[in-house]
């Protein structure tokens, strides 16, 4: 709702174009290429100190940096990351989400229960492919069951009480 009817201006990349615009109406900036393509460039290079990161955390700093490193030189992420294209911000999301609610499990921390679900409020209003993302966390959760042993699936509800993503994950 939030993407199609609230943001939508007939681009392709609507919410990260409605704030990059509003910013710069508010601060009397005339508006220009580069402005607009600004948060895309960003995005990318965001996009890949967190590949990076979630790489490094799961496999390993070398990991980390081949994913990064072929991220970067990927086509697709460097034709995204310099146009108003939504894809580039998609996956920052998604991987950021991925990022939170890893952490969460790490550390059942409430802080990391709110950035994962503001993580996740993003991408459901950015990215109308954003079940993908919800298939992922679920999958998340079911790893972290069967890890910690036993039933599983009677072990889920529990994972997830226990984690505080339950409550957070009302936001999106």
């Amino acid at each position: 709702f939030a993407q199609l009817v609230l943001f939508y201006r007939g681009v392709s990349a609507p919410l990260i174009l409605y704030i990059d615009l509003s910013l710069l109406r508010l601060f009397g900036i005339r508006i220009s290429e580069f402005l607009l393509v600004l948060p895309f460039i960003l995005a990318g290079l965001l996009g890949l100190a967190a590949v990076y990161a979630l790489g490094g955390r799961f496999f390993g700093v070398r990991a980390g940096l081949l994913a990064a490193l072929f991220m970067g030189l990927a086509s697709w992420h460097v034709a995204n990351s310099r146009t108003p294209q939504s894809l580039v911000v998609v996956f920052l999301t998604q991987v950021l989400v991925f990022l939170a609610v890893d952490k969460l499990f790490e550390t059942r921390a409430r802080r990391w229960a709110i950035w994962s679900a503001l993580a996740l409020a993003l991408e459901v209003m950015s990215n109308n492919g954003f079940p993908f993302t919800l298939l992922v966390v679920a999958f998340f959760f079911v790893a972290r069951a069967r890890r910690e042993g036993g039933d599983w699936k009677g072990r889920l509800g529990e994972v997830v009480r226990e984690s505080g993503f339950r409550y957070w994950a009302m936001i999106p």
